[in-house]
C-alpha cells in the first residue's frame, strides 16, 4: 500500500492523493490479529506525507480508531460511515474530524445538502442494486426534492 501510495504521489501530487482506512471491516472474512497495532503503524507512515486527506470509516470496531489515529496523522482528517446530520455537525464541531463522508446517503439523495439545509426526509439506500449489473436502478432514479 505505502509503494503504491507513493507513486501516486510522485505522479499526481501528495495534495491530490488522499487514501480510505476501514479498520476491523471483516470484508470477505477477513481480517487481522493485531488491528490496532497496524492502523498505528500504517498511519504513522502516512505523517508526513502530505497528502490531501485521510479518510477513516468504522464498521462496526467497538475500539475508539479515531481518537488513535487523528492525532498520529497530522492532516485533514475526514470521517464516514454511517453519520447523520447532526452526528455529522457534531464531530466536526467537536474537533474529531476536519470534515465529514456520506456515501450511500449521498447515493440515495443527491441533493443532500439542500435536504439537510431544509430538514427535508431522506431517501433510503437500496442496497439491493450495489454492486449488481450496471443499470440505472438505485444509482440515478433516486427522486430529488424537485421531482418528488
Amino acid at each position: 500500500m505505502l509503494q503504491v501510495l507513493d507513486a501516486m504521489v510522485a505522479e499526481a501530487g501528495a495534495d491530490r492523493v488522499g487514501i480510505k482506512l476501514s479498520p476491523e471491516m471483516n470484508y470477505n472474512s477477513i481480517t487481522d490479529a493485531a488491528p490496532q497495532e497496524t492502523y498505528a503503524y500504517l498511519v504513522d507512515q502516512l505523517r508526513g506525507k502530505g497528502l490531501a486527506y485521510l479518510h477513516v470509516a468504522l464498521f462496526g470496531a467497538k475500539f475508539d480508531y479515531h481518537a488513535m489515529l487523528r492525532p498520529r496523522f497530522g492532516g485533514t482528517y475526514l470521517i464516514g460511515s454511517g453519520l447523520t446530520q447532526d452526528s455529522a455537525e457534531k464531530l466536526v464541531a467537536d474537533g474529531k474530524a476536519d470534515a465529514v463522508v456520506f456515501g450511500s446517503a449521498f447515493l440515495a439523495n443527491p441533493d443532500l445538502p439542500e435536504r439537510f439545509r431544509v430538514g427535508a426526509a431522506l431517501n433510503a439506500p437500496d442496497h439491493k442494486t450495489y454492486f449488481s449489473p450496471p443499470t440505472a436502478q438505485g444509482y440515478i432514479d433516486y427522486p430529488t426534492l424537485a421531482t418528488a
